[in-house]
């Protein structure tokens, strides 16, 4: 498998597990709802660093940490925007 397809089928996987998981409890609470964005980021983020260190090993362990968590954050933020814009 493709670096892209796996990083896009991991990801795919561990938003809608991170979902069942955390997002069912928000209640409105902004803090609830940065909980959530950020237990779910940290999650994609480290399922993503360890397939980029499998598949690229050369890449280097600083570099994948950031392209990891990048991708992880913007993800999960344009998939739960809703969690901070509604009240």
């Amino acid at each position: 498998m493709s670096l892209e397809v796996g990083t896009i089928i991991l990801t795919a996987i561990s938003l809608i597990l991170t979902r069942l998981i955390f997002g069912k409890k928000i209640n409105g609470s902004g803090k609830e709802r940065f909980l959530y964005w950020f237990k779910s980021t940290l999650i994609t983020g480290g399922v993503l660093l360890a397939w980029l260190l499998y598949k690229e090993p050369s890449i280097g362990f600083w570099a994948a940490i950031t392209i990891a968590v990048s991708i992880s954050a913007v993800v999960n933020f344009v998939r739960s925007q809703w969690v901070f814009l509604i009240p």
